[in-house]
């Protein structure tokens, strides 16, 4: 059986989103077949805000979690999984309610 990967039903509107993402504002600008590379974007909505008015970093790391396991996923075939088993976030500055974008990469070592 030679079927595609499901991350592809998505990218095209075939499927929807998962709710998490849904939640993110989560939406494919860019991806690339075999690339290992994916464009995101993200909608910071205010309710993401934490006391200060800054978007909280548990919902930044979720948003980096999503570029970070999809980028490889431009490269799966039917049946594969790459699964995150680790994320470290360092924060440089705050971020603001808005449009987010991330672009990942998928480095082979």
């Amino acid at each position: 059986m030679n079927k595609r990967h499901v991350f592809w039903d998505m990218a095209e509107g075939k499927l929807p989103m998962p709710p998490a993402e849904q939640t993110l504002g989560f939406e494919m600008l860019e991806t690339i077949p075999d690339s290992g590379q994916i464009t995101l974007a993200f909608t910071a909505k205010p309710e993401f805000c934490n006391v200060l008015g800054n978007i909280g970093g548990g919902f930044l790391a979720a948003m980096l979690d999503a570029v970070t396991s999809l980028a490889p996923a431009t490269t799966y075939q039917h049946g594969e999984f790459g699964p995150t088993l680790e994320l470290k976030v360092n924060f440089i500055r705050a971020c603001k309610p808005g449009k987010l974008r991330g672009i990942g990469r998928t480095i082979a070592i």
